[in-house]
């Protein structure tokens, strides 16, 4: 990695401020390092387990991504990271959850939820969460997928306080919705410019926010519950990455 993405230029500084972010990009745009590197450099002036929490919808997923985060992560203190998932005996993740403390834990929801629906000492391992990230949240976050269960145990066992990142390859209707109901201060990159052509060019009448507004409340009722309101957002257009100046600690 010698250069920067614009999903990485854009999300990084934000995400190292401590703001929630909503980072959408295509497949391979260098997503997962924009939210990995600013953990891990959280996590080296503050090194204690379980820091952060990623969840992702699929198993193959799960371990790519916590390769990433041991590769970025390696060094003479090298992070401890754990990855949690279905179809492997569970005895071995409650023992390693609870008694080694990883520094980050990459994990689907139905395993996780499982873990800390069963284990008092697991539950215990993430009250001081600092960071939750969501891959693939457009998946995560869809009803019909079945995370609904899952992703309210796991959430009831993490800290009110805390950063959470959601990152997708697509944006959906919904998650705009519910990033607008439920981030704190978000900070939102997006290189879907097309889906937003109509809402930059086109003007509201008092009726149609009102139903929107009400419909978003509908669809997002749910969402509020696990994460927290806000009314700022922070859009940005890839033509502005062009000018962005990324500090020399980036280019490695």
């Amino acid at each position: 990695m010698t250069r920067p993405t614009p999903v990485q230029c854009a999300c990084i500084p934000a995400a190292l401020a401590g703001r929630d972010v909503l980072g959408v990009a295509q497949t391979g745009s260098g997503k997962t390092a924009a939210f990995a590197l600013p953990l891990l450099q959280r996590l080296a002036r503050d090194p204690y387990g379980v820091h952060s929490l990623v969840l992702t919808p699929t198993r193959e997923l799960a371990f790519q991504i916590g390769d990433s985060f041991a590769a970025l992560g390696s060094g003479p203190r090298p992070a401890r990271v754990c990855v949690v998932v279905g179809g492997l005996d569970a005895r071995p993740q409650a023992a390693r959850l609870s008694q080694e403390r990883p520094h980050v834990v990459v994990a689907t929801p139905g395993r996780l939820a499982d873990l800390v629906g069963t284990h008092s000492e697991v539950a215990d391992a993430f009250a001081r969460v600092a960071a939750l990230v969501l891959d693939e949240a457009d998946r995560l976050l869809d009803g019909a997928a079945g995370f609904e269960g899952p992703l309210t145990a796991i959430c009831s066992a993490l800290p009110r306080r805390r950063q959470s990142m959601l990152f997708s390859a697509t944006m959906s209707s919904s998650l705009v919705e519910m990033q607008g109901a439920v981030m704190r201060d978000a900070f939102v990159f997006t290189v879907s410019i097309s889906f937003f052509d109509v809402g930059w060019g086109a003007k509201e009448t008092v009726g149609e926010k009102s139903a929107r507004e009400k419909k978003g409340e509908e669809e997002t009722g749910f969402w509020r519950k696990l994460f927290r309101s806000s009314e700022r957002k922070t859009l940005v257009r890839v033509e502005e990455l062009l000018s962005f100046n990324t500090p020399n600690y980036y280019k490695r």
